[in-house]
């Protein structure tokens, strides 16, 4: 029957209109986020039988202007207040309600040339179905709020619609053309334009970007969904000393700095380094970690790489993760060693491991991690080159910036970022069995990796 589709959404709106994803130490799921923006929309539209009914019933015509310029008026309030651009977002409810009349003239026009269905309810206008409606607006602000990043890609939309097409079938009943409309309409928001430390009190969510692929400061395991590490923890601290939870947006070392320039998230953690082209575009918190770059190498071979000069060999295999400080220390420095960008962050030490690369030029905290967790590399020169800070990468704004430092400024004082660090070198364990025999700890200057950690 011709109604059927909005049965089947009536039916099935409990089921997909989940509950809002809890907060925790995870990545953002762009999937979870689209799928919740899609859920409201299919809830909304599953009402307009009842809208058609209700108005059929008192004669009351489908367009009530003034009614849709107050719901208007509130969307733009309340997007504000979860600092969505008000504009944007009353452009997509303006879709939505045009969507909903041309159902509901739809409906008309059938009952007028079929009569109207026995079997429909006929719901109460004031008091069942716009506070319905009202519910629906303030969840999908939410979901739109909370998942703004992962709606910006109108092409990802679509395939996560037609992924879970049987789950939605009043979107599925509309034209090609109106749904790109709406992925279009999701595709157009942004944050709203007001301070960032006011933009996170309105949201009442802290959102943090981290790569996730830099140990001790993040990571995330390729077999779990939990993130780990000591910036995880620092952002956590802070989110309980703004009273926000945090979300954590996954990012690359290559965007990081246009991402927050985007707006994809409040402020960025994971071991991020204090560099002049960062600095000119955006701000750092005060400083909780300093060191530099140095040479992670086998330890058979460690030796052959005592020297930045010795290592700028055109035999020497040179290997760094691409788009960081990493690669742009390797191609400011190196001039003959032969270097290759590896993709993954993770699985260059691998590289290292197999043979597959001679040398990697990375901070000297990941080398002291690293050769505890691969036995058979370790630190090849006693050198620190390129000294840098560890910082919270910020907006350039003096209000959020000094909140931080505030913040920042405690748990210094009570030593957590040097413990946590600390801990988790600790606690990490070798990735496989030692195939080589590694030095003693000495006095000459070159430290082995397994050695304390040096102090800088």
């Amino acid at each position: 029957m011709w109604w059927r589709p909005w049965q089947a959404a009536l039916l099935c709106t409990s089921l997909v209109l989940a509950p809002l994803p809890a907060f925790a130490a995870q990545f953002q799921d762009p999937e979870t986020q689209r799928q919740q923006v899609l859920a409201t929309m299919e809830a909304r539209l599953a009402l307009m039988p009842g809208v058609a009914a209700a108005k059929w019933r008192s004669g009351a015509p489908v367009l009530d202007a003034a009614r849709e310029q107050v719901v208007l008026q509130g969307v733009g309030r309340e997007a504000e207040r979860r600092g969505l651009a008000p504009a944007a977002s009353q452009t997509l409810f303006a879709i939505q309600m045009r969507l909903a009349r041309e159902a509901q003239q739809q409906l008309h026009a059938q009952w007028r040339e079929h009569g109207f269905p026995t079997t429909l309810l006929i719901p109460d206008l004031s008091t069942d179905i716009r506070p319905q409606l009202d519910a629906l607006m303030e969840r999908q602000l939410t979901a739109l709020a909370g998942g703004l990043p992962d709606l910006q890609d109108a092409a990802a939309l679509n395939a996560s619609f037609a992924a879970s097409a049987s789950h939605y079938p009043v979107l599925a009943a509309l034209s090609d053309a109106d749904r790109h409309t709406l992925w279009q309409a999701l595709a157009a928001l942004r944050p709203a334009a007001m301070d960032p430390l006011a933009r996170i009190q309105a949201r009442q969510v802290l959102r943090v970007g981290l790569t996730g692929d830099y140990a001790p400061f993040s990571f995330q395991a390729a077999t779990a969904q939990t993130l780990t590490g000591t910036d995880v923890e620092l952002a956590q601290s802070l989110g309980a000393a703004l009273g926000v939870p945090v979300v954590f947006i996954r990012t690359r070392w290559a965007t990081l700095l246009p991402d927050l320039l985007a707006g994809r998230f409040d402020l960025a953690l994971g071991g991020v380094s204090v560099t002049a082209e960062r600095t000119a575009l955006a701000a750092f918190s005060h400083p909780y970690y300093h060191g530099g770059k140095t040479f992670i190498a086998r330890c058979q071979d460690g030796d052959r790489y005592a020297t930045l000069a010795a290592a700028d060999q055109p035999n020497v295999r040179l290997i760094v993760n691409p788009g960081g400080t990493n690669e742009r220390f390797a191609r400011q420095h190196f001039k003959h060693a032969r270097l290759t960008v590896h993709a993954d962050n993770v699985g260059v030490f691998a590289q290292l491991v197999a043979g597959n690369a001679d040398l990697m030029v990375t901070d000297d905290i990941e080398v002291t991690l690293q050769t505890r967790r691969h036995p058979t590399l370790c630190r090849a020169t006693p050198e620190l080159y390129a000294p840098a800070d560890k910082a919270v990468l910020l907006p350039q704004n003096p209000a959020l910036q000094a909140v931080v430092d505030e913040w920042l400024d405690r748990e210094l004082a009570a030593g957590t970022p040097a413990r946590l660090l600390q801990s988790a070198l600790e606690t990490v364990t070798p990735a496989g069995p030692a195939s080589l025999t590694r030095r003693p700890c000495d006095n000459s200057g070159r430290q082995p990796a397994h050695c304390p950690a040096e102090t800088h």
